[in-house]
């Protein structure tokens, strides 16, 4: 008879703890600010500007409101123009998973 001992499972235990702890934390609809969703990690890494407020400056977006009053049609362009995302629908959900990820796994 061979008698293996396995290590680090406590490690493992504790580790997948906190992910559930923090998947429960992240459950449900959470508001979150564009600040918090496109760090200026994400937006160096994917766009050519520093931070979402730059690169939103020029479609005159200074709020949500005037986020909202935005023609679908100049996001679009700009996302595709200045980005690696086909579309903003693309840009959400990458800096939404992104987002996701790092929380789960923090």
């Amino acid at each position: 008879m061979i008698t293996l001992k396995l290590n680090g499972f406590d490690d493992l235990q504790k580790r997948l703890s906190s992910i559930q702890k923090n998947a429960e934390s992240l459950a449900g609809k959470r508001n979150v600010s564009f600040d918090v969703l496109f760090p200026d990690s994400f937006m160096t890494a994917h766009t050519k500007s520093p931070n979402i407020q730059s690169f939103l400056a020029d479609l005159k977006v200074t709020d949500q409101q005037s986020f909202k009053d935005l023609p679908q049609k100049d996001l679009e362009q700009k996302v595709i123009s200045e980005t690696d995302f086909e579309s903003w629908q693309d840009m959400m959900n990458t800096a939404g998973k992104k987002y996701y990820e790092n929380h789960l796994f923090s």
